[in-house]
């Protein structure tokens, strides 16, 4: 099976290729609209067609809505609109394979994705839930637990909470479609709003 995934969640992207001619894995400190010539230029070196894959796969949030929406559009112009050969895979269940390959179990770890100035994503496994909170409640929220992927805080760390994994989920994403090609089919953005901020008018 060949399998094309990109992962803009936090804008910059990475790219995972699963194809009978090799896989390959890019990291890229550029911003996700340098996905077409990076593409273009591996597809040409190794003589790979888009025509070749049987699926297109993307991160669909949440995280950096302009890389979202980036990677979004760049699979269905590359799949020429073969709405059959997309799949998208929320962040955290991303994160959450990252986790199942350290051997972490459920209980034991919570994820966590920077969303604004002092805003984080916090997914916690066990009870599937994400909540959007202040950077000075997630100990709180996060009590128990003794390992944590995503953004490295030291925050955290200080806590003697310890980091694993890491942030580039392309890999992740075309090793989830490899086990459960027919999940993943829905390819809407998951975006979750900041809460809206009451600014009283200055007279």
């Amino acid at each position: 099976m060949n399998i094309l995934a990109i992962d803009c969640h936090k804008r910059n992207f990475n790219l995972c290729i699963s194809h009978e001619k090799g896989d390959f894995f890019i990291e890229s400190n550029e911003k996700s609209e340098y996905i077409a010539p990076l593409i273009k230029s591996l597809f040409e070196k190794h003589e790979i067609m888009a025509s070749d894959f049987d699926f297109f796969c993307v991160c669909k949030g949440p995280g950096s809505f302009t890389g979202l929406r980036a990677g979004l559009s760049f699979i269905l112009g590359l799949s020429c609109g073969k709405i059959n050969k997309l799949r998208a895979v929320p962040t955290f269940k991303a994160y959450a394979k990252a986790a199942e390959k350290h051997g972490i179990v459920d209980k034991d770890y919570f994820s966590i994705l920077k969303s604004g100035l002092n805003d984080f994503f916090v997914y916690l496994p066990d009870n599937n839930s994400v909540k959007l909170l202040d950077k000075n409640d997630i100990l709180e929220y996060i009590k128990g637990k003794n390992f944590y992927n995503g953004e490295n805080l030291e925050l955290c760390n200080n806590a003697g909470i310890k980091h694993f994994g890491t942030n580039n989920l392309s890999k992740e994403i075309v090793e989830i479609i490899l086990n459960n090609e027919t999940e993943y089919t829905d390819i809407s953005i998951e975006y979750m709003k900041r809460p809206a901020i009451n600014m009283k008018r200055r007279k």
